[in-house]
């Protein structure tokens, strides 16, 4: 390429920039001149100044119009709009950079949009870089806090109570300062000692408690004839409490709280929690009895067991049967193991000889 083609490039360029018209250059005395003297095909030659001439026409729309990148086709530019250049891709679709006369710009994006094509008014490359720097620097302080915050919660951790007590006092908000943390984080330390020593409580009263009450075992109240008591200075009268025995004790465990868990026998589904069990069993109100050392259950059903004390064991003629009058009954009554009647004359005998 001889100097005169590279001037006549230069020429294109310029006269692009100018917002000359193509035609109006090419025609020009100037263009011509250069043309004729060109020596060979001139076909790359006129294909380098129409490079040149559009280059220059868009460093002169970039002055007037306004750069939008889309990843609509070429074919949804209409007036007003001047294709810079493909721009490469961005979320798996072709990327190209346009220039638009600003008093087109709403149509033209609208159309773009009505193809669900994207236009932004900075490449959205950029746009994502910088939004990613954001987010790691965000995200980079945000551990540089979490990492401050996780040391001081292990701070407070390690106080006493005796030192978590002045931190909660307000002598030591310095250190507060220090670490970024604050009340809450105090108020959670107490509380999560707090509820630390509460399942501590009451795993110690759980197994306390629980091993008083064997499943399956029979509770008996042996029932309390009443009086009066003079405790504290005052003097009062005690009621009364019949005797009552309960078959089948089972524990219904709810999350091992003796507070919360109950016990269970035949007749109720609840006689109280283990705890209120366990305390009438250390007081002496409640004892632990095998099955075998009291009367069968339908025995004592029939006979009331207000009258236990009363109701005895007479072993007969090979039978085991038991013997006892009910309350407003005239005369005894001689039961089996099932607490159906005997009538057996023999055994009745026998029984009203032990008598």
């Amino acid at each position: 390429m001889t100097p005169a083609d590279v001037t006549l490039i230069a020429l294109a360029h310029a006269a692009g920039a100018a917002d000359r018209s193509w035609n109006d250059w090419t025609a020009s005395d100037e263009c011509q001149t250069a043309i004729n003297a060109h020596e060979g095909p001139r076909g790359r030659l006129v294909r380098e100044c129409e490079k040149a001439y559009a280059e220059g026409r868009r460093e002169h729309l970039r002055k007037l119009w306004t750069a939008c990148w889309t990843t609509a086709p070429v074919d949804y530019d209409t007036f007003g709009t001047e294709s810079v250049a493909d721009a490469g891709a961005y979320l798996g679709k072709a990327l190209r950079e346009v220039l638009i006369d600003p008093q087109h710009l709403t149509y033209q994006r609208d159309r773009y949009g009505s193809g669900l094509h994207g236009s932004w008014l900075e490449d959205p490359r950029v746009e994502e870089a910088r939004y990613q720097k954001e987010v790691a620097e965000r995200r980079a302080l945000q551990d540089e806090r979490d990492a401050k915050r996780a040391a001081g919660l292990a701070w407070l951790a390690g106080l006493d109570d005796a030192e978590l007590g002045r931190v909660s006092g307000g002598g030591r908000d310095s250190e507060l300062d220090t670490f970024g943390i604050g009340w809450t984080h105090v108020r959670a330390e107490e509380k999560r000692r707090a509820q630390l020593r509460l399942e501590t409580k009451r795993a110690e009263e759980w197994a306390r408690c629980r091993p008083l009450i064997p499943d399956g075992c029979v509770l008996v109240d042996d029932g309390f004839e009443g009086g009066h008591s003079s405790e504290g200075g005052f003097a009062y009268r005690l009621p009364r409490r019949d005797a009552c025995v309960y078959y089948g004790v089972h524990v219904g465990d709810i999350d091992q709280d003796a507070a919360r868990s109950y016990v269970g026998h035949t007749k109720r589904p609840s006689l109280g929690s283990v705890a209120d069990v366990a305390y009438q069993l250390g007081n002496g109100r409640l004892r632990v009895a095998a099955p075998g050392d009291v009367p069968p259950q339908k025995v004592l059903d029939r006979i009331g067991h207000d009258r236990l004390r009363e109701i005895r064991r007479v072993e007969t003629h090979g039978r085991v049967v038991w013997v006892g009058r009910p309350i407003f009954a005239n005369e005894a009554l001689v039961l089996d193991e099932k607490g159906r009647i005997v009538r057996a004359k023999a055994i009745l005998a026998a029984v009203a000889g032990a008598t």
